[in-house]
């Protein structure tokens, strides 16, 4: 009997041990008991700034009298003994000094009669005002062109000023093939005198509109009776710009396929005729932020077309080359 109570009397005893152990780990203050005290840090102590003075500093006086100059110093120029700095260059010969007392204070009168016969009798004429013209006609496109080049620093002559040049900027929104006729017609009759150059910019709004074959004919038919009339005058074929959307398209490939032919066709056509082809490859329809519209450029796309206008113009007007670039 006694072999059975004493393990379990133990049992008993380490689990009365072990309840106490855990309710003392469980009570609050025993927490606290084992927390870390903290450890007061040191606070820096300020040193005061050190006191202003009372009074300004003291500032030693001037000297009464100037200083001594040595006596080689007051010697005239041409009497000052030249001081080598550089010892191995002495046995070559040093220059000259300058005295600008020996310089003359007037020129000679001979000196100068020899210089005004230097200067030529006849200078180059300059160009004349108005020398070089330019019309410039075509649909809104023209009008946007115009309106851009007022905001720009060679204004709305391109610059032709310092040749001679100028443009007249003549355009009809909407503008058809039908109507290059009636605008120039009215240039014509007007007391302006005829220019040298005529760039006709239209066509765009007959694509889709008109059939290729008629455009094609039309234009052809057109310049031809302009050259044959007008010898003098070189005239300008400006080729059709893409767009984005035709009017009332069905068929956007065929439409701009249309356009291409007719650049191809004109152009061609008039240089054989003895006139001139404008292309414009960095306007592409692919670049959306060339357009405002579906139809009409963007300030970036008319600076583009007023840039290429510009070389052009200044190509023809100073060389017999009709091809550009």
């Amino acid at each position: 009997m006694l072999i059975d109570i004493m393990p379990r009397a133990r049992r008993g005893r380490e689990r009365a041990l072990r309840n106490q152990v855990q309710y003392m780990r469980q009570r609050p203050d025993a927490q606290v008991e084992h927390q870390i005290p903290p450890v007061p840090l040191p606070v820096p102590q300020m040193q005061p700034p050190p006191p202003l003075p009372q009074q300004p500093p003291q500032i030693p006086p001037l000297p009464q009298q100037p200083p001594q100059i040595p006596p080689d110093l007051n010697l005239p120029p041409q009497h000052i003994q030249h001081h080598n700095m550089l010892p191995h260059l002495q046995d070559e010969p040093q220059p000259p000094h300058l005295n600008l007392h020996d310089l003359p204070q007037q020129p000679e009168p001979g000196d100068m009669q020899l210089a005004l016969q230097a200067i030529p009798q006849q200078m180059p004429p300059l160009p004349q005002p108005d020398h070089f013209k330019v019309w410039v006609t075509g649909s809104s496109l023209i009008r946007d062109a115009f309106w851009r080049s007022q905001h720009r620093p060679d204004g709305v002559h391109l610059g032709l000023e310092c040749i001679g040049g100028s443009i007249l900027w003549d355009f009809q929104p909407g503008m058809k093939i039908e109507h290059i006729c009636l605008r120039l017609n009215g240039l014509i009759t007007t007391p302006h005198p005829l220019p040298n150059i005529i760039v006709i910019h239209c066509a765009g709004n007959d694509i889709g509109q008109t059939s290729l074959s008629y455009i094609v004919r039309y234009l052809k038919t057109l310049f031809h009776d302009l050259v044959s009339n007008y010898p003098g005058i070189l005239f300008v074929w400006s080729a059709i710009l893409p767009r984005i959307a035709y009017r009332n398209e069905t068929s956007h490939y065929k439409l701009e396929k249309a356009r291409k032919r007719i650049n191809s066709c004109i152009g061609t056509y008039l240089m054989r005729q003895g006139g001139a082809y404008i292309q414009y490859p960095d306007i592409i329809e692919n670049s959306p932020e060339l357009f405002r519209d579906g139809t009409h450029l963007s300030d970036i796309a008319n600076d583009i077309f007023l840039n290429i206008l510009q070389g052009v113009l200044f190509h023809f007007a100073t060389t017999p080359n009709r091809f550009f670039p």
